[in-house]
């Protein structure tokens, strides 16, 4: 009897999809916590790993974005090698073309800023003591003006070791530059042979695992291979068009470096999902306030009817909800990932996730059938 009574409790507790997402999220961060206690052991793999993660993550984002194309290729009897070559090459020609036309605008714009930078930080000061001195702010200037005291300490702290601040950047930088230069080598290579062979890696996967496993791993591996797909191309879209409503709005009320801020925007939200638009809000409000109160108010509300236009009307288009997870999920995931890992989990979390919980699901759907226990209820 009372074994009964616990499979009943697991059914109940497994059968219901919100109950998998809970489940889910909870041994993700249980892995999460448990790989930060023990970090110190994977030191020397977690080096290797940042070495290839570079070519590897930009090699399979490019992968999905022209797999459809060679496909639509191939099935008009263009031999698939002579696809991948031609669409590389029209890849190239495109970035080529972007280089000529896109970045000398935006590398004008951030010459610009960084040689208006003194004054704007003078207009900042000037536009928050004209606030400061109005009557609405009289019972909060005192608290104001030590936030702001502060912030100017800052700033001459932070002016004091600039130069010691721009060797380590730069000491950092060609670090990291000396890694991508050898991952741009490396991605065409790669980008090349998975095109070429990607209908041979599930098989040959699959091959390698027991027979009794191979139906259910198959559909699994398809199933995150569908999804990863969905969500690199449903990310691509939303970047694209959010860069273009931004830019739109920021040109209309006439804010400086308006075009650099919405490609940056563009590329955080194809990168973070949801919440990566959000991370030049900021900036964008900053600047705008240079100018006048007003204009702080209008960039705010740019972004707000931008992000309400995403969430509501172009998310669920584009997206079609293909990753089935609740903005609240990627929410805590975000916090959760980006606390614990930095920056690169913010991008790594929610594929990662969505891989598990396909995993996970396939794993009940096998366990239901293969255990008989769960037609009892």
């Amino acid at each position: 009897m009372e074994s009964k009574k616990k499979r009943s409790l697991m059914l109940q507790l497994t059968s219901n999809t919100l109950n998998q997402n809970l489940l889910t999220i909870v041994l993700v961060l249980i892995i999460i916590l448990l790989l930060k206690q023990v970090s110190f052991v994977f030191a020397p793999f977690m080096e290797f790993v940042s070495l290839l993660a570079f070519p590897v993550v930009v090699t399979f984002i490019l992968y999905y974005m022209m797999k459809p194309l060679v496909d639509l290729l191939e099935r008009r009897r263009i031999p698939r090698v002579a696809s991948i070559g031609l669409i590389l090459l029209v890849f190239v020609g495109v970035l080529t073309l972007i280089s000529w036309t896109l970045f000398p605008m935006v590398e004008k714009q951030v010459e610009a800023f960084a040689n208006n930078l003194p004054n704007a930080i003078g207009q900042l000061n000037n536009q928050a003591e004209t606030i400061l001195r109005s009557n609405i702010m009289h019972p909060f200037r005192n608290i104001a003006e030590q936030q702001i005291s502060k912030i100017n300490e800052y700033l001459q702290k932070y002016g004091a070791g600039a130069s010691q601040n721009v060797l380590d950047f730069m000491s950092s930088f060609f670090v990291a530059a000396e890694k991508m230069l050898l991952g741009l080598v490396m991605i065409p290579f790669m980008l090349f042979y998975l095109l070429r062979d990607d209908s041979q890696v599930i098989p040959a996967i699959i091959r390698k695992l027991p027979k009794n496993w191979r139906e259910e791993s198959s559909a699994s591996l398809r199933e995150i291979h569908y999804k990863l797909s969905s969500y690199i191309r449903g990310q691509l879209i939303l970047g694209l068009i959010i860069t273009i409503l931004l830019y739109i709005g920021f040109a209309i009320i006439g804010l400086n470096y308006g075009l650099t801020l919405a490609i940056l925007a563009g590329f955080m939200n194809f990168l973070i999902p949801s919440f990566g638009a959000l991370f030049i809000a900021a900036p964008a409000v900053i600047i705008g306030f240079v100018h006048s109160p007003w204009s702080a108010l209008w960039v705010a509300i740019i972004y707000y009817i931008v992000q309400h236009v995403q969430s509501h009307f172009i998310a669920p288009i584009v997206l079609s909800k293909q990753l089935e997870i609740h903005p609240l999920t990627i929410l805590v995931l975000l916090i959760a990932g980006g606390k614990i890992f930095g920056f690169v989990a913010l991008i790594l979390v929610i594929p990662i996730y969505a891989s598990l919980r396909v995993i996970i699901q396939h794993i009940f759907a096998w366990y239901k059938r293969s255990s008989g226990r769960y037609d009892e209820v």
